[in-house]
């Protein structure tokens, strides 16, 4: 049985509007597009791991 996936299921890069697979390929994207990384945490910035303020 196929489960259809709605765009509101998606992650979404917040800095450019993709709609990507998974959590780790919108970090992935993060890092690779736009020089983002969860390596640490810049004041006032998210926490490392927390993608969802991009």
């Amino acid at each position: 049985m196929v489960v259809p996936i709605s765009r509101e299921s998606l992650p979404e890069c917040r800095v450019c509007g993709m709609l990507l697979d998974d959590l780790d390929a919108l970090r992935g994207h993060l890092e690779a597009e736009h020089g983002v990384s969860g390596g640490g945490r810049a004041p006032g910035g998210p926490a490392p791991g927390d993608v969802s303020v991009f």
